[in-house]
């Protein structure tokens, strides 16, 4: 058997104790067989348990990456870095490493201080230490690919969130490797603690005093509480590609919407000084009324196309949202220009609401005054910026 010794920081007499964090804790062993000579504790080579994975380290280069991605971009000193590291993998990968690093302490702390407080070594202590150093190896290595492959669109939702990203501040890994690590932290306190009870019993209370066993019982205490969140809002692949379907049904069913309505207004807007324009969700109908200088009245000419369009809305398109629009041209000042496009906004608005029949709720009205990007005739006035004094209508179908 491949053995030695490790020296151990005991006081040698009748009752041997340990110091740990201020605190002095009982050592097994006989009193006439003082700690430091035959009464040594003699472990198992753990060499592959103090391989050094400078956890650290790599966190923190990840670090300097995620902070220069915030002031080039995607790039670092002009390499494209980003398509092979992107920051949400690289920020991910920062906070992972850390937590794994802290997790490896652990791991290591406790196969070499239980076996010294307990004063014998477990057995099997050689497989032990393999089997957790090859389950580490796996969840490490594990996880960042996942992480990496989730992120890169390589695996669907199913798989990404078990084996890949499920997208959470702190808890990234997949919920298959933060099962694994759990049980592993579950399993290493349920061994040291059968290895170090003995010795400890007597002096429980001085024990949980120790600030390492209350970090210890916190961490487990944590990553406990990490595997419930994200249960409830779990989302499988097929219900995504339901939601997907439905979102672009709905889209067709509006654009044939818009395309109808849109034909039906150009045929029976075509005898009136009407412009349609199609956009995304919506249709805009430009100058549907114009105004006198200075004035908000609604003129008896432009009362028929009102009626029309609202005939239309009230058939058809009853859950379209109307906005009239309440343009001036750029003579006065602008907050005077504000309140007389509101004017004439609402005036329209009025019209459409008491006399032409349509919901209150349906149509609302907003005032752009003499905004330039709005003007059609760009700075006229009078009698030559008669097109600025202006309504509009837009019927949206996305904000019914």
């Amino acid at each position: 058997m491949n053995t030695r010794k490790i020296a151990s920081p005991l006081e040698v007499g009748a009752q041997p104790r340990l110091q740990l964090g201020g605190h002095l804790v009982r050592i097994a062993g006989d009193a006439g067989n003082p700690v430091g000579d035959a009464g040594d504790v003699v472990l198992h080579d753990l060499g592959r348990v103090a391989l050094r994975i400078d956890g650290d380290e790599i966190g923190l280069q990840l670090g300097a990456v995620v902070a220069h991605y915030t002031v080039e971009g995607d790039g670092f000193f002009g390499l494209p870095l980003a398509e092979w590291l992107p920051y949400t993998i690289a920020r991910t990968w920062h906070l992972q490493t850390a937590l794994f690093w802290i997790a490896t302490a652990f791991l290591a702390a406790g196969l070499f201080l239980a076996p010294v407080i307990g004063g014998h070594e477990p057995r099997f202590q050689r497989l032990g230490v393999n089997v957790l150093f090859g389950a580490l190896l796996l969840v490490v290595t594990g996880s960042l690919a996942g992480e990496w492959l989730s992120v890169k669109q390589r695996l669907g939702l199913d798989a990404g969130f078990w084996f890949g990203h499920q997208g959470y501040e702190y808890v990234d890994l997949g919920r298959a490797w933060q099962l694994a690590l759990y049980v592993g932290l579950l399993a290493l306190a349920r061994s040291r603690h059968a290895v170090s009870a003995p010795s400890i019993k007597e002096e429980w209370s001085e024990v949980m005093n120790i600030p390492m066993t209350r970090n210890a019982l916190l961490t487990l205490a944590i990553a406990g509480s990490a595997l419930m969140v994200g249960c409830t809002h779990y989302v499988k692949q097929a219900d995504f590609d339901a939601a997907i379907s439905d979102l672009r049904n709905t889209d067709q069913r509006l654009q044939q919407q818009i395309d109808g309505l849109k034909a039906d207004m150009e045929q029976r807007f075509s005898k009136y000084d009407a412009r349609l324009t199609q956009l995304e969700g919506r249709i805009r109908v430009d100058t549907v009324a114009h105004f006198d200088f200075n004035e908000s009245t609604l003129k008896d000419q432009d009362k028929p196309m009102l009626d029309e369009f609202a005939a239309i809305m009230r058939e058809h398109h009853s859950n379209a949202l109307v906005t009239v629009e309440g343009f001036t041209d750029p003579a006065g000042s602008r907050a005077y220009n504000k309140r007389l496009g509101q004017a004439r906004a609402d005036a329209v608005r009025n019209y459409l609401v008491d006399n032409a029949s349509m919901p209150a709720d349906q149509v609302r009205a907003v005032s752009y005054g003499e905004d330039t990007d709005r003007q059609v005739q760009k700075g006229m006035t009078r009698a030559e910026g008669v097109e600025n004094r202006r309504v509009t209508l837009v019927i949206d179908f996305a904000g019914a």
